[in-house]
């Protein structure tokens, strides 16, 4: 049998560790963000103290500090992707190899791609829609009333029928142009890094489609691409640019209008980072070893929690328990039950027939036999 001889540069234990421990909370946390509309946004007719405080609630719990969730996964997507490369030197940075990115490609169609197709089919049966190229693609379309300092129209965010999967579809896009990201990073440099925080903080140019995501998954290429490890990293970025986001805060304070959407996504950055700097002391310090059928079920969570309408049906149950007659302690803990009823009633499915191959199918953990054969240059 011939034999090649590569050397594959992985990441360190902690940030695998890391990892692993953030993919269910990141899930966790966006479906306490859908829930925030389970409870009526509708202003009554005297504004009380508790019709503030249960808004105060769910705001803080939904988008405050879950703000930066999806921007996590990109730059753990953007990172995990140029990870496990074949490389032939010990260079600073990493070699470009067509097969490692052929391997990649492969294991993003079992991990990304089959899953995005099963469940958008099962959204549509749920939904009882007609099966075409549109469920795929732009069943849903939001975002485009919104404008960037400059006065311009954004680029819409379009969504498959199972909407939260327009995450996915982005990642298969970037996937796909790997190539120039990685070139992007590899001669650009520091510039790489400047061009996404243009784009980030400005929105611009207003025609680029994925400008919420596509920063972070760059970023994340950035570190691999550099042989930095995520962990270690951020710990070392994290105490200053603090003092950056409470300087950043300070401004918001002062400042109204255009230095808002400057400030805003500065701070959303670094809580970002404090994402990754938390997690990786609680996987350095071993408080919780996260299962893989947990692991697993973040995916699953994901799709189904507003695909197949399990958070909607769960804020039906907790409606009843807590109806809009009960006191206000009562509907903010019809809040914090509702997403945590959804998610435990879907973990709980995950446990008991894990590991199915069809749950394995759809949480992106199936590894046929090149995946297996090839196990070391295929994580995702």
């Amino acid at each position: 049998m011939h034999t090649t001889t590569s050397n594959t540069i992985g990441m360190s234990a902690l940030s695998s560790k890391m990892i692993s421990f953030m993919r269910f909370p990141l899930a966790l946390a966006i479906v306490f963000q859908h829930s925030y509309y389970c409870i009526s946004s509708a202003q009554p007719v005297e504004i009380t103290f508790s019709w503030q405080l249960i808004n105060l609630m769910r705001g803080f719990f939904s988008w405050i500090i879950n703000g930066s969730t999806l921007c996590a996964f990109a730059v753990i997507s953007g990172y995990l992707f140029f990870q496990h490369w074949e490389n032939d030197n010990n260079s600073k940075t990493l070699q470009w190899s067509w097969r490692s990115y052929g391997k990649k490609l492969y294991s993003r169609i079992w991990g990304l791609l089959i899953p995005y197709i099963l469940w958008n089919l099962l959204t549509a049966w749920y939904m009882h829609s007609p099966i075409t190229w549109h469920i795929f693609y732009n069943q849903n379309i939001w975002g485009g009333e919104q404008i960037n300092l400059f006065g311009q129209h954004l680029f819409s965010t379009i969504a498959p029928i199972d909407a939260p999967f327009w995450f996915v579809k982005d990642l298969i896009y970037f996937s796909i142009i790997a190539p120039i990201i990685y070139a992007l990073v590899r001669y650009g440099k520091w510039g790489s890094l400047v061009f996404v925080a243009i784009i980030w903080t400005l929105h611009w140019p207003a025609w680029m489609p994925s400008q919420t995501l596509l920063p972070w998954f760059v970023c994340g290429a950035y570190l691999s691409i550099n042989r930095m490890d995520l962990a270690q990293t951020a710990r070392n970025l994290w105490h200053p640019l603090l003092w950056i986001g409470i300087a950043a805060q300070i401004a918001t304070l002062y400042l109204d209008g255009w230095a808002l959407q400057i400030t805003k996504p500065l701070l959303l950055a670094i809580q970002c980072l404090f994402y990754f700097w938390s997690a990786s002391y609680i996987a350095e310090r071993k408080i919780w070893e996260t299962p893989e059928w947990l692991t697993a079920s973040s995916i699953i969570l994901y799709a189904s929690h507003a695909g197949l309408g399990l958070l909607n049906k769960s804020a039906e149950w907790m409606t009843l328990l807590f109806p809009d007659t009960v006191p206000w302690y009562g509907i903010i803990l019809r809040y914090f039950l509702t997403p945590l009823l959804c998610s435990g009633v879907i973990v709980l499915c995950v446990k008991l027939i894990w590991p199915s191959p069809l749950v394995k199918l759809l949480a992106g953990k199936y590894k046929p036999s090149l995946l297996h054969t090839h196990a070391h240059s295929s994580n995702h």
